[in-house]
Order: C-alpha cells, then structure tokens, then sequence
C-alpha cells in the first residue's frame, strides 16, 4: 500500500484534490482508502439517540455499526496514524491510501502534496497543488499514478475497470 498525505492550510484545496484523485484513480482500477484528519474531539459520525450512538455514550470503548454495505467503527482512542492505517488496510485492502492533514505524524515513508504555501518537513514531496490549475492536478494524478503502478505489475492497475454498484 502506497500512502499519500494531501497537507496545508485550511482552504486551500486538499479536499477537492483527494475527491478528484479518488475518482479518477478507483476509476482506473485502483483501490483507494481516505483518512482525514480532524482538529476537534466533538465531531460525530454516528446519529445521537441510535443504537450505537447510545452504547458509546454509556461508556463503551468502541463500537461499530454494520450494514451489508457499509461499516463505521467509533473507539475511544489516541490519535495513531500506524493504527489508522492498519484499520484500513484490514478493512479495505487498498493499494492507496490518501491522507488529509495528519502532517505533524508523518515519516519517510508517506508521499507528500503540498497545498497553498504549506511546507512539508516530513515525507517525500512529490509535487504542490495549486487549486484551479488543471496542469498541477494532471502533474499530480501522473505521479500518484505511477507510484500505485509501482506496486505489483501483476495487479493490472489501470486495466481494471470500477466495479458498478449493485441495485438492491
């Protein structure tokens, strides 16, 4: 799994990058899963008088909801990228994942976008996005690219089409 932090101010086009990046990349057969970082401990994934939304206010230490086709997990838990990304990989056997913030955790690993005037100490910078200039995304999905085509060769990237999803 390639890992890709998108990082900068607020404002300055990291959402926008990674929704387009998730498209055009899961539509060229590449599995991407997306991790964003959030400043403020008061954020709810889950709706106040459900089921799982009570059992995590009476106290437990996680919980998770399941469908046939979705899944959330909500754990009283420190922020912990290695864990984070473990999850996912678990979960969703991606061959990208694309990060959002998370820039004060990041190592050598992790390939860096910068955003706005943001400076990245950590990582490998792989190129600056400038939002609304359609060659920085271009220059951008060419080498997000070429890393998940690094991968594995066999994997087929870019020759597998998006699966439709079903009708129920």
């Amino acid at each position: 799994m390639i890992t890709v932090a998108v990082v900068g101010e607020k404002n300055t086009g990291k959402t926008l990058l990674i929704e387009r990046l998730v498209e055009d990349l899961s539509r060229s057969g590449c599995r991407v899963a997306v991790a964003k970082h959030i400043h403020h401990d008061d954020f709810d994934v889950d709706v106040e008088g459900k089921d799982t939304w009570r059992a995590y206010a009476a106290g437990a230490e996680a919980v998770a909801g399941a469908s046939p086709r979705k899944l959330f997990i909500v754990a009283r838990k420190d922020e912990d990228l290695s864990l984070i990304a473990e999850l996912l990989r678990t979960i969703s056997k991606p061959d990208l994942l694309l990060l959002e913030g998370f820039s004060g955790m990041l190592n050598d690993d992790v390939y860096v976008v910068a955003t706005g005037s943001r400076r990245t100490a950590a990582g490998n910078l792989i190129g600056k996005y400038d939002v609304g200039s359609e060659d920085s995304y271009k220059r951008i999905l060419e080498e997000v690219t070429r890393l998940c085509r690094s991968l594995d060769g066999s994997r087929n990237f870019g020759r597998r089409p998006k699966a439709e999803p079903k009708t129920l």
